[in-house]
């Protein structure tokens, strides 16, 4: 039980640290570009693009 719980901690740790740096890459993007018109509607830390199309993985 005690190992499952870390694991599930440490997995937690990971994706806050994966939505920080997202957050924190668009952030970056918008001081760089502050007269980009930049629009981050459908995009996703968890997306990908395939064949010019951004998707949620299986």
């Amino acid at each position: 039980a005690r190992l499952v719980e870390r694991i599930q901690q440490l997995g937690e740790g990971v994706f806050k640290a994966a939505q920080h740096n997202w957050e924190n890459a668009l952030a970056q993007i918008k001081v760089v570009n502050p007269s980009l018109d930049f629009s981050t509607e459908g995009m996703g830390m968890l997306r990908k693009v395939v064949d010019g199309q951004i998707i949620i993985p299986e």
